[in-house]
């Protein structure tokens, strides 16, 4: 007897029509080849950074909401007690706004939310419906390799939320082996699988001969995609001719400066002259230069996956790519690509040194080779791994009753007052010397 198809409920952070980051990359892609196999398929987006009154239908009856805004402040007020960690406060908030707006899931047989964002916070609670945590690169985990930002009141609040929560999912899944063993050890009986990515894009060749000479990075400005890394790299080289293109956009690094102002001081012949920065383009504008390029370069010193480097191979052009990201697992050193280890800039440097001088024939098996992977992640293949999970979470979940002494940390409540029950743990002294400091600090600016 065929099986029925799946009517399958999505909480994302962000998807189509954005498609600037990885999440929403994959979601574009999965849902457009899941589709087909499901009797019924809806997505709420949103979070503590994205809320809109946005609603549409996709193809294959994909029904879009985002979160609707008015709502999502009227759970804002419900989590007063944790004001003095606003991105903590706001995520939280906009996952149980959600929760809400998608009737806590009545109708659709599983759920699937990412743990960036946590949108699965209400959804493990309560564990009325089977769900799915897809692993995208947690908060928790962002806020750990990038320790500048000093944000580890909130990183420590996420990783406590991520260890006790995403032991109540029904099933974990990656896209990244390395991100699945990452959490084998902290959650070891919850059940984490390794699933690739769908991935379906035109593959497109040029001879390396009809490539412009310049290498390609794709990727915001921050420490953990590893700028310092090809720096360091084209210190050692010291050829000031070859050209690097860095499409993406600045982020703070500490209080009062951005990351690539860091660069310019730390890399004064380096940044802002042998690597330009470039602001991030339009999808197929982005497509046109990843094909031009000679060579693209993935330098994170972490990254859950990276799609960009899935892009650079269905474009034809050769990747270099740090371990540190989890696409890297799909590269095959010297046949579709080259990999070098974390912090290895003198590894990149000697792959930077062979990029400028390959021979065609080598450059042209490096793209079939890397075109024969991009064809191993198709829908047809991929998507009967994910039905076969959700089938398994489906027919073995049952209702778990409700722990109230763990849910009481995050279940919304009317209360108020919080922040001066915090306040007034506080000496005077210290409140004062405090107060002082930053408004001397406001009108300095």
């Amino acid at each position: 007897m065929a099986k029925e198809q799946p009517k399958v409920l999505f909480v994302l952070p962000e998807y189509y029509p954005h498609s600037g980051g990885g999440i929403s990359t994959y979601y574009i892609q999965y849902i457009k080849a899941l589709a087909p196999h499901c009797s019924a398929m809806k997505v709420i987006v949103g979070s503590g950074y994205l809320q809109k009154t946005d609603k549409f239908d996709l193809a294959d009856n994909v029904k879009v909401e985002y979160l609707s805004p008015d709502l999502y402040n009227s759970y804002l007020q419900k989590f007063d007690k944790f004001s003095f960690i606003p991105e903590y406060k706001s995520n939280i908030a906009a996952a149980w706004a959600m929760w809400e707006q998608a009737a806590e899931g009545k109708g659709y047989d599983i759920v699937e939310c990412t743990d960036f964002a946590m949108g699965y916070i209400p959804w493990a609670i309560h564990h009325a419906t089977p769900l799915v945590v897809r692993l995208h690169g947690s908060s928790g985990q962002i806020e750990i390799n990038e320790p500048e930002l000093e944000q580890a009141i909130f990183g420590d609040f996420c990783r406590s939320t991520e260890t006790l929560l995403l032991a109540k999912a029904s099933c974990l899944i990656s896209h990244s082996k390395q991100n699945a063993e990452f959490w084998r050890p902290i959650l070891p009986a919850t059940k984490i699988e390794y699933i690739p990515p769908v991935f379906e894009m035109k593959l497109t060749q040029r001879p390396v001969s009809q490539k412009e000479d310049f290498a390609m990075i794709c990727g915001r400005v921050q420490q953990w995609k590893g700028p310092d890394v090809l720096c360091k790299s084209l210190q050692e080289l010291q050829c000031p001719e070859l050209e690097f293109r860095w499409i993406g956009r600045d982020t703070v690094y500490r209080a009062g400066r951005s990351k690539a102002n860091q660069l310019s001081q730390d890399y004064p012949m380096i940044w802002g002259k042998q690597i330009r920065l470039n602001a991030p383009l339009p999808t197929e504008e982005l497509s046109t230069l990843q094909e031009k390029a000679k060579y693209a370069i993935v330098p994170s010193t972490w990254d859950m996956f990276n799609f960009t480097v899935l892009e650079y191979m269905a474009n034809g052009t050769p990747v270099l790519c740090s371990v540190g990201a989890g696409a890297s697992e799909l590269i095959v050193h010297s046949k579709n690509g080259f990999t070098f280890g974390i912090n290895d800039s003198k590894a990149l440097a000697q792959l930077i040194e062979k990029m400028s001088n390959i021979d065609a024939n080598e450059y042209d098996e490096l793209v079939n080779e890397a075109h024969q992977t991009i064809k191993n992640l198709a829908g047809s293949k991929i998507i009967p791994l994910n039905l076969q999970v959700y089938q398994e979470v489906i027919e073995k979940f049952s209702v778990s009753k409700l722990n109230n002494y763990l849910a009481s940390a995050y279940l919304p409540t009317t209360k108020r007052g919080y922040m001066d029950q915090l306040l007034d743990q506080i000496s005077l002294k210290k409140l004062s010397a405090y107060l002082m400091n930053r408004i001397k600090k406001k009108y300095a600016k």
